[in-house]
């Protein structure tokens, strides 16, 4: 089951794809440390944005990052 849910199970499938993570530096079920190793194990290009929110899923912090890279991906 964990590795299912483990970003870093798929980190091999993603290039050349861009690699993109939305972590909160708030958030304390997965503590952003968790979230920069898995960043630090993926290859470029790759790209982490960080926010303030402490939910879980989205929160209105991410909007400009996920239009941005979604801009990114479609132009």
């Amino acid at each position: 089951m964990y590795r299912s849910i483990d970003p870093e199970t798929y980190l091999s499938k993603i290039p050349p794809r861009k690699f993109v993570m939305i972590h909160s530096m708030n958030y304390t079920i997965i503590l952003y440390e968790n979230a920069e190793q898995t960043y630090a194990k993926a290859v470029e290009p790759k790209e982490l944005h960080t926010v303030e929110c402490t939910m879980h899923g989205h929160c209105k912090e991410m909007d400009a990052f996920i239009k941005t890279e979604l801009e990114a991906m479609f132009s």
